[in-house]
């Protein structure tokens, strides 16, 4: 927890290795920072010593601005064979070999869902207040979805947010993400029919034309999971999302 307040303007990498460093002292977690690479994106953070701000919180609204990343923790054998973890952060897209899944061929589609909640047009993301009774705002409109569809707003409140510029990129993560409809295929792969070391935020296309289920687009890895059966055989499934829920959406 941030008890005593915060305030810098800095790389996202350097935000993110100040927090966890604070929650490695006095006997804390002991997460390892080398791996964490600046990105040239800026972001200013701000809480006052009274906001109590949770370093978790702190770490996952960071990652969800708009230009923002994903993270995840890996172990590692440390000295004297110790088993320590690590963070790592990377940009969606990192991946130099994107992968290419054919229902049928390599992979077995076993379920394809959409959401459409929370398509938005436009987006309210409301700040702290600034000290004579009104509020901060960042706006965001997605002007290629308002040409398709009837205006739907949508409002976020993050009473703890003291500028502007960090207000516009959780508008535009927000909107991002509501530009539209969430696609969600769920696959096994086929045993060594294509690697199985996918980790989150790999990309790569899904194609599956199989009655009434048509799909060809380009996914986000969001999940890998790996089963044993009795016999020792490895069964790697995959959750995934539509990848432009990851990108701007103008």
């Amino acid at each position: 927890m941030l008890e005593d307040g915060y305030d810098r303007k800095a790389d996202q990498a350097l935000l993110l290795r100040d927090w966890f460093e604070l929650s490695n002292a006095d006997n804390g977690i002991g997460t390892d920072t080398s791996q964490l690479r600046t990105t040239g994106r800026i972001r200013t953070r701000k809480w006052t010593r009274y906001e109590l701000k949770n370093v978790a919180e702190a770490v996952s609204e960071l990652a969800e601005d708009s230009g923002g990343f994903l993270f995840r923790y890996v172990p590692f054998i440390a000295a004297g064979g110790r088993v320590g973890h690590r963070v790592v952060m990377r940009q969606v897209g990192d991946n130099f070999t994107p992968f290419s899944l054919d229902h049928a061929v390599t992979c077995n589609v076993t379920s394809v869902s959409y959401d459409s909640t929370a398509l938005v047009t436009r987006v309210f993301a409301v700040g702290a207040d600034n000290g004579n009774g009104t509020k901060l705002v960042g706006i965001a409109q997605s002007s290629k979805l308002g040409d398709r569809m009837p205006s739907k707003a949508g409002v976020r409140t993050f009473s703890d947010v003291k500028t502007t510029q960090t207000l516009l990129d959780k508008a535009m993560a927000i909107r991002d993400a509501g530009s539209e409809p969430v696609a969600i295929p769920s696959l096994t792969l086929y045993p060594g029919a294509v690697p199985t070391d996918y980790v989150p935020g790999d990309t790569g296309s899904v194609h599956a034309d199989y009655g009434y289920v048509q799909l060809l687009s380009s996914f986000v890895v969001t999940e890998v999971k790996t089963d044993v059966d009795a016999n020792g055989t490895e069964a790697v499934s995959l959750s995934l999302a539509n990848e432009g829920l990851f990108r701007s959406a103008d």
